[in-house]
Parts: structure tokens; C-alpha cells; sequence
């Protein structure tokens, strides 16, 4: 949630989706990256240590992290809300002057709208205050069953895959390739997601995920499961990358982190749920069974966000409150 509020805050409305699906593009490689360190070191590392070596890896890549974030500048539009407004406007003024040094400008042109960051104290009760409480409640709902799509999928792929009769060796080998999706899917966003209103995109590939989901889970060809596997893994990740810039963007910079953060951390405790009902009380009537409940989440997603949405691609963060 702080990834995708400070995303938002930081890049104009015209890129703002485009820049986060960079973030995620980047942030999906670590999978097979990872994966591949892991294998790596199972191969050539003294037993007691290889899996130790991820460990010391990660946690080393992380300390370069905490002096990469000492760089980053401040969101200007926070600080306004803090009541900021000199160190706000000394950032703006670095980036404006660094813009007509590379750009051998003279000075910048005339502004076409001018928005207002009003100062206010960033309260929990505020998400529910009667000019959010809709928007809030229609995330909470969103967020509760996005979840029962995503990681109904997803985290029951290799399950689903042992259901259909295939070996754990050849589960693990599917599995890769099915979700070889993810990065793709990815990538592909990267050119969609700031050409498509971001709520209808969400609508979009919730419903493709369902179609291709439920292939998946009838096919027998082995070819078939793979491919159908991929695709299905190939929409869901457009799928989040519409909704992760769409969670922070539709809230006003006093709330953002707050309302991102708490609509977001109800996805994790309902995946937690949801998945555990899918497997244990839905997939031992069959994969497709599965697939049938998910689309009941996918029906609730859809009339949630279609009745109650609001637009967001291309505005401005401060306008579409309004």
C-alpha cells in the first residue's frame, strides 16, 4: 500500500498506472529469480549453507534498500497535507529547475489547472467520513473477494494440477510454466493500463480470468491445461496491476496510505479464508466446482465496482474525489 500511494502521489495522471506496473513488472521477477538462486545453491553450496545464502542475500539487498530510500524526495502533495508547504514547494521548485536545465528552457509553461492539497490531520475514522464512506465500503467489498479470485487460482494452481491425476514432478514443471503468466501478463499491462478507464479494466480480466480459469479446469489435453493455465495467470496479473493503482489513486493524499492500507490488509486476512474454504470444503466436489464458486466472487466484484466505482485513469489524484 505505501508502494502504491507514494507511486501515485509521485507521477502524473497521463503515466501513473503505466509507472506502477513498472514497480510490479520489476517486483514479479523476484519469483523465478529467487527460484533460480535457490536451485543454484542446492547445486553447488555445502548443504548446511545453501538455503542460508537466499537468506543473507535477501537481507543484504534490503540493507541497500534503506540507503536507496534515503534519495527518494519526499511526495510534495503529503507534505502540503502536513501543513508543509516550504519543503513541498522546494522539491517542486529542484524538479521544475532540473526540467529547464535539460530541456534548455528559459522558463516552464503556463500552468493549465491549478489543484489544491488541503492541510488536514489524517485520522482512521476519516475513510469513513460521508464523502469516502462509499468508496471505502466498495473497496472493503472488493478487496474481500478479489482475493477468492486471485489466490483462488493461483495458490490452488499445483493442487488443482494433482487433482487432475498429474505427478508432484510434473506439477512443479506445470506450475512454472503456468505462472510464466505473471511476468508476461505484466509486461503487457505496462501498454494498457493507462488507455483503459482503470475500474472497466478491473471488470475486464476479472471475467477473462474466470473464462480461461474454467478451461483450465475442464481440460484434459496436457497442452491444453498449460496453455489455458498461462493465460488465466497472464490476465490475473493485469488484473492487480489495475487494481493496485486504483486502490491508492481514488483517495484523497490525507487518507491514501491509511484507506490503501486497510482495504488492502482485508485481501490478506479473506485469502486466508477464502482459500482455505475452496480447498477444503469446494475442491474435493472437482476443480471445476472450484471454479464455480470463484465466479460467484467474480459476480460480487463485478456489480461492486460497476454500481460504485468511480473513474480514475488520466486525472488528477485531487480531482477524483471530486
Amino acid at each position: 500500500p505505501l508502494v502504491d500511494s507514494f507511486t501515485t502521489e509521485m507521477m502524473p495522471g497521463k503515466v501513473r498506472g503505466n509507472r506502477l506496473a513498472l514497480v510490479y513488472t520489476i517486483a514479479v521477477t523476484a519469483g523465478p529469480f529467487i527460484a533460480f538462486l535457490t536451485f543454484a545453491m542446492q547445486k553447488y553450496a555445502p548443504p548446511f549453507y545453501s538455503w542460508r545464502i537466499i537468506f543473507w542475500f535477501m537481507g543484504a539487498v534490503g540493507i541497500a534498500i534503506w540507503a536507496v530510500r534515503t534519495r527518494l524526495k519526499e511526495s510534495p502533495r503529503w507534505l502540503e497535507t502536513q501543513g508543509k508547504y516550504k519543503e513541498a514547494d522546494e522539491i517542486t521548485t529542484e524538479w521544475e529547475d532540473k526540467t529547464k536545465k535539460d530541456l534548455k528552457l528559459s522558463k516552464l509553461p503556463p500552468v493549465e489547472t491549478e489543484t489544491e492539497v488541503n492541510e488536514a490531520k489524517s485520522r482512521f475514522k476519516d475513510i469513513f467520513a460521508p464523502d469516502l464512506r462509499e468508496r471505502t465500503t466498495m473497496m472493503l467489498i472488493f478487496q474481500f473477494f478479489q482475493s477468492g479470485i486471485f489466490y483462488g487460482f493461483t495458490a490452488l494452481a499445483p493442487t488443482f494440477l494433482i487433482a487432475k491425476g498429474y505427478t508432484i514432478a510434473s506439477t512443479l514443471e506445470f506450475t512454472f510454466l503456468i505462472f510464466a503468466g505473471f511476468f508476461f501478463g505484466s509486461v503487457f499491462n505496462l501498454f494498457i493500463v493507462d488507455k483503459i478507464e482503470r475500474k472497466w479494466g478491473i471488470i475486464l480480466t476479472a471475467i477473462l480470468a474466470g473464462i480461461f480459469g474454467t478451461l483450465f479446469g475442464i481440460a484434459t489435453n496436457v497442452y491444453m491445461v498449460i496453455i489455458f493455465g498461462f493465460i488465466t495467470t497472464f490476465i490475473l496479473w493485469n488484473f492487480s496491476n489495475f487494481f493496485h493503482a486504483y486502490q491508492a489513486e481514488i483517495f484523497p493524499t490525507r487518507v491514501r496510505p491509511t484507506a490503501a492500507g486497510t482495504v488492502y490488509s482485508v485481501s490478506r486476512v479473506s485469502t486466508s479464508i477464502l482459500v482455505l474454504f475452496i480447498a477444503a470444503v469446494i475442491l474435493p466436489h472437482g476443480v471445476l466446482a472450484s471454479f464455480g464458486i470463484i465466479w460467484v466472487f467474480i459476480a460480487i466484484v463485478v456489480i461492486d465496482l460497476a454500481l460504485l466505482g468511480p473513474k480514475s485513469t488520466g486525472k488528477q489524484v485531487e480531482k477524483i474525489i471530486e
